[in-house]
């Protein structure tokens, strides 16, 4: 509500919000949460600006709405994206990675429909970014960090430990 107040044009959205990879929760809807961040969370932002971005676009200056996926789409749950709240919320069957694919898979899915759907010149596409330093996986590099030295030795593993460190953000380095 409070953009469009302040703004009447959107050239370009871009879905980029994520988490990856976490432990079992739900989001404060009772939604799996990374499927509620990676995905709902696009859905919903998409849904109250889309008249806006519509709006916006011109022949000259199509609107863009970007998609941010990854290739981990490809590794979903055998059955792709979960079609009922209850499986999506199932704590027993939940695998972080599938469940991270699966969010994935249903940005891609997502993107490709609102392509056909939106008919004056927005241009929707979904994109795996590529390797990108960031802080996304600091759970699995958590692990990674305890687990690595009894299996492989400490000092390998100091080496290998440096390395995944310099491929993670810190927002105090940043700052």
């Amino acid at each position: 509500k409070e953009f469009k107040i302040q703004h009447n044009k959107l050239d370009s959205l871009i879905l980029n919000a994520g988490i990856a990879l976490t432990p079992f929760g739900l989001t404060e809807d009772g939604i799996e949460q990374q499927f509620g961040v990676n995905h709902v969370g696009h859905f919903l932002l998409t849904s109250l600006l889309l008249p806006t971005v519509q709006a916006s676009s011109t022949v000259e200056s199509p609107s863009t709405v970007v998609v941010v996926s990854s290739m981990a789409h490809f590794a979903s749950y055998p059955e792709g994206v979960h079609t009922s709240l209850a499986a999506l919320n199932n704590k027993e069957m939940y695998a972080a990675d599938n469940a991270y694919g699966q969010s994935k898979l249903a940005n891609v899915l997502f993107a490709q429909e609102l392509a056909m759907r939106v008919k004056n010149g927005v241009l929707v596409n979904s994109v795996h970014p590529g390797g990108v330093i960031s802080n996304l996986l600091r759970n699995v590099a958590d692990q990674i960090r305890t687990a690595l030295p009894a299996a492989i030795g400490p000092h390998v593993a100091a080496a290998v430990i440096a390395t995944i460190n310099s491929m993670f953000w810190d927002a105090e380095i940043a700052a």
